[in-house]
């Protein structure tokens, strides 16, 4: 497809935009989406950032909108397999030619370049600039009531801040992006708070240790700043934890509601009761409330795959979309709970971005899991460009004391870490979303 083989590397061009404020502004998106009648106005929005959890909140509240009669949109990103993956309309995930049909119909805005601030050029458009007019465009013309938009990067530059939300949400912040947003988890947090609006609430994650507590209290002071009100997230409780799902009761005014989250892990419970605030507060203010068996309804069918997702074994493999330091600290800490299904020790398949801090995040998987849980990691490279050699992640892992072995690819990997696991042990490959599907079709084959 030609237009997208263009439009996949745009950002690596020499006049494609950077997210700073040297090089981006938001005036440019705005005046092409009022040359296109500005879409983005047509749709009430629920609007999402943060660092860990913003996509796995983002699908809840979509779901829980849904369940109570809303016909809803939802865009995410990154993808798994195909850019359709990125949108939904009424539960629903576009196939591969619905996205080409879209595409096909934004195609003709695209020659509409901005000019170059300081030389005598034009701007492309980025890629995630065209995928978010695209849900502007598609979810107008749907005439979709309740969309629920996940920033892309960071949040005051990021192009989906152009919208007028009527609820906005913040999932916990955690020190990612460094050479973008900012070096201390204060100057990140208030990057993230760019999304907030003046008189617009924000549901903001329950802090739970002091560098948590300083990301809230920057995000709390622009809030204070916009006189936007914060909104707590639902009191929640675990009941019962599985390897694939979890008994949780909410706690919604008056009522304890019993629902069944079909995801793993405490930090998706406490993406839920993000989702819950919002999405409470989002139907508040359309003069309606929460009705405890939509609740349950819509808990019951949220879909979000690639996290802590167990493919059965022996060996079992657990795949999981962690790529910070917070993101890996919450994988480390959900993996005795996955033992019935995966049980321990794990063989690391490992393949990681360039621009991560890779010794940051290895440190906080190691840490976070149980000990000697992870003694054996084998390495492999990303396609493109971005993705870190083999060889670094090995130099990382052998600093940490694991036992190494380099693979030529995602799927290499999961055939030299079956081979190590046997039957004793399982595999858990991490690091990067891009490479799980391949990493899974490999097991599958394998194990026939």
């Amino acid at each position: 497809m030609t237009l997208l083989d263009t439009l996949t590397d745009l950002e690596r061009q020499p006049r494609a935009r950077r997210y700073s404020d040297e090089e981006y502004n938001l005036d440019g998106f705005r005046r092409w989406l009022a040359a296109q009648d500005s879409p983005q106005q047509a749709t009430p929005w629920l609007h999402v950032a943060g660092t860990k959890g913003k996509g796995s909140t983002c699908a809840m509240a979509e779901s829980l909108l849904r369940a109570h009669g809303l016909r809803t949109g939802l865009f995410t990103s990154p993808h798994l397999e195909h850019y359709g993956e990125r949108f939904r309309l009424g539960g629903h995930a576009w196939t591969f030619p619905e996205f080409e049909a879209a595409l096909a119909r934004i195609e003709p805005w695209l020659d509409r370049r901005e000019p170059h601030p300081s030389v005598d050029k034009t701007w492309l458009r980025t890629v995630f600039e065209v995928l978010t007019a695209m849900c502007f465009r598609e979810f107008a013309a749907a005439g979709v009531e309740a969309g629920v938009l996940e920033v892309g990067l960071g949040g005051r530059l990021d192009c989906t801040n152009v919208v007028d939300p009527v609820v906005c949400a913040i999932t916990p912040i955690g020190m990612d992006h460094l050479h973008v947003l900012g070096s201390t988890i204060e100057e990140i947090a208030r990057e993230k708070a760019g999304i907030i609006k003046p008189g617009v609430p924000v549901a903001v994650f329950t802090p739970w240790d002091e560098r948590r507590r300083a990301a809230w209290e920057a995000i709390a002071s622009v809030a204070r700043e916009r006189d936007a009100p914060l909104l707590e997230p639902c009191a929640f409780r675990i009941l019962e934890s599985q390897p694939r799902s979890q008994k949780v009761r909410l706690f919604i005014a008056d009522d304890a509601v019993d629902v069944e989250l079909p995801l793993a892990g405490d930090h998706q419970a406490a993406n839920l009761a993000l989702a819950v605030g919002a999405a409470s507060e989002f139907l508040a203010r359309r003069g309606r409330a929460l009705d405890p068996a939509a609740v349950a309804a819509g808990v019951a069918s949220v879909s979000w795959p690639g996290r802590l997702e167990i493919h059965s074994g022996p060996p079992a493999l657990v795949v999981d979309a962690a790529h910070c330091p917070l993101s890996a600290a919450a994988l480390g800490r959900n993996l005795p709970a996955l033992a019935a299904e995966a049980p321990g020790p794990f063989v690391l398949l490992w393949g990681m971005n360039r621009d991560k801090d890779r010794a940051a995040f290895l440190r906080a998987l190691l840490e976070a899991a149980p000990s000697g849980a992870i003694a054996y990691c084998v390495c492999f490279p990303l396609a493109g460009g971005r993705g870190a050699t083999a060889e670094e992640l090995a130099a990382t892992a052998r600093e940490q004391g694991l036992a190494v072995e380099i693979a030529a690819s995602p799927q290499d990997a999961v055939t030299r870490g079956m081979a190590v696991a046997g039957s004793n042990a399982s595999l858990l490959a991490t690091g990067s979303l891009y490479a799980l599907v391949p990493m899974t079709r490999r097991h599958h084959e394998l194990l026939g």
